[in-house]
């Protein structure tokens, strides 16, 4: 039995303009709790990563612990449709018409992990980086009045707790891959 899916036309207004993209929706086997898989039939977007297109040719929306936390409770259609393609295909048509995209983005691949992780961590030291995800997967408590495990000095509260409440919401598997993935690195720059 084939997978199944939804296909048709999405229309994204811009410049008092209408755009159409022909897609293909198909749940992949984590949906609802990862997004499906979205591919563009008419065309109009390369297939490349720098396109942000996966080598299976469906979409990139973002790096994978922003889409783990965006379906942790699991994600309906009609919410990715609004929260994630709209916004992706308009920022696609942007790129289109001016030749470079109108938010900001990640990097691919293992780069735009690290650039995810620094910007939450508050460091560019892939070694730190690797040493709070492991020390926060453990879990353990951290009182919001202690002093910051980060070393600054500064009260935890002030410090780091936005972005290690945050990293606490990936699961656990996927934290734990990209620990390993950090490590890796890491053992091949020593």
């Amino acid at each position: 039995m084939d997978n199944p899916f939804l296909s048709g036309t999405v229309i994204i207004e811009a410049d008092d303009k209408k755009y159409e993209f022909e897609v293909k929706i198909s749940p992949n086997e984590n949906y609802p709790f990862r997004f499906p898989k979205v591919f563009e039939l008419s065309n109009k977007i390369k297939k490349i990563a720098d396109w942000h297109v996966n080598s299976d040719e469906s979409f990139c929306f973002t790096v994978e612990p922003i889409e783990v936390i965006a379906c942790k409770e699991g994600i309906n259609l009609s919410e990715f449709y609004l929260k994630w393609l709209i916004p992706y295909l308009s920022n696609q048509q942007y790129r289109i018409n001016e030749g470079k995209y109108a938010n900001g983005e990640y990097s691919h691949n293992f780069l735009g992990l690290y650039e995810y992780y620094a910007e939450l961590l508050k460091t560019k030291d892939i070694r730190k980086i690797e040493h709070y995800m492991t020390l926060l997967s453990s879990k353990k408590k951290i009182e919001r009045t202690s002093i910051c495990y980060c070393g600054s000095g500064v009260k935890y509260r002030h410090c780091h707790k936005k972005g290690t409440t945050e990293l606490l919401l990936i699961n656990e598997d996927v934290l734990a891959k990209h620990i390993f993935l950090f490590r890796s690195i890491i053992s091949k720059l020593n």
